[in-house]
C-alpha cells in the first residue's frame, strides 16, 4: 500500500460547495483511502515533519499546498527530502505568482495541482505522480555531463 502524507490541502472550492473545509478535507483523504493509499494527516508543514519522524514506514509522497503558515509546503518538502530521498511531492495551489513559478511548476519540474479541485481530480494526479518516472532523477540525468539541460 502506497502511503501519502497529506497536509492540510484545500480543495479551493469552499464558498461554491457548501461544504466546510474540514468536511472538504475528510472527503478527500476517504477517497485516497478507498482508492488503497494509506493515508498520513498532518495539520501544517511543522506537523508533516512530526508525522514523518514517528512514521517507520515509506512515504511515497507528500501532498501540500504551497502556501500554509508557519512552514510552507516547499519548505516542508525540503525538510522532508533530506530524510526521505524517495518520497515525491505533488503541490497544490490556487496561487499563480512567483513561487509557484519558482517552484518549476510553469516548467513541469515539479508536480502541481492547481486548485479548484476535486477528491476524484486529486487521486488520479497522485495515481499519475507515483506511476511516473522519478522527475528528480530524469531532471539529474539530463544535467549530467553529455546530457541536455532543460533550457537547452
Amino acid at each position: 500500500m502506497k502511503a501519502v502524507l497529506y497536509t492540510r490541502v484545500s480543495t479551493g472550492k469552499q464558498a461554491a460547495s457548501g461544504l466546510g473545509l474540514e468536511a472538504q478535507l475528510a472527503e478527500c483523504r476517504e477517497h485516497a483511502r478507498r482508492k488503497g493509499y494509506e493515508v498520513l494527516v498532518a495539520t501544517d508543514g511543522l506537523d508533516a515533519l512530526k508525522v514523518s519522524e514517528s512514521h517507520a514506514g515509506t512515504i511515497d509522497l507528500l501532498l501540500t499546498d504551497v502556501v500554509m503558515p508557519g512552514l510552507s509546503g516547499p519548505e516542508a518538502a525540503q525538510r522532508l527530502a533530506a530524510r526521505r530521498p524517495q518520497m515525491k511531492t505533488l503541490y497544490v495551489s490556487g496561487y499563480t505568482d512567483a513561487s509557484v513559478v519558482r517552484l518549476g511548476a510553469a516548467r513541469g519540474e515539479v508536480a502541481f495541482l492547481r486548485k479548484p479541485i476535486t477528491p476524484s481530480m486529486l487521486t488520479g494526479r497522485i495515481r499519475e505522480i507515483l506511476d511516473a518516472p522519478d522527475v528528480k532523477a530524469m531532471l539529474d540525468a539530463k544535467r549530467a555531463p553529455g546530457g541536455h539541460s532543460p533550457s537547452e
